[in-house]
């Protein structure tokens, strides 16, 4: 789904929270899940998910490379974001699925 038609159906003061949020996660939490931002903001896991899709918001890198202040505008973020993602598909690693141990 596209950003523009996600502001159609969702108040756009949602989603750019959504957006902005996600890199800023909450005291004594890493990062967000789609869950917790769900419940904060006040919308479905469903949505959470579609709109990080949208922007493609990957927390993997929002926790390795992102933190807030690190660049002084949009394009550089974008740069590096492109830059890091090049990097890991240059060399990719197999995700291997772990049962969790009760």
């Amino acid at each position: 789904m596209h950003l523009n038609s996600l502001k159609q159906i969702i108040p756009e003061g949602i989603v750019n929270k959504i957006i902005t949020q996600a890199t800023q996660p909450p005291e004594k939490m890493s990062r967000w899940s789609t869950r917790t931002m769900a419940r904060a903001v006040g919308v479905s896991q469903t949505t959470v998910i579609r709109i990080w899709q949208a922007n493609n918001i990957k927390l993997h890198i929002t926790n390795d490379l992102i933190r807030d202040g690190s660049f002084k505008s949009v394009k550089e973020l974008e740069n590096s974001i492109n830059n890091y993602l090049s990097d890991r598909n240059k060399n990719p690693k197999r995700y291997v699925w772990k049962k969790r141990r009760r």
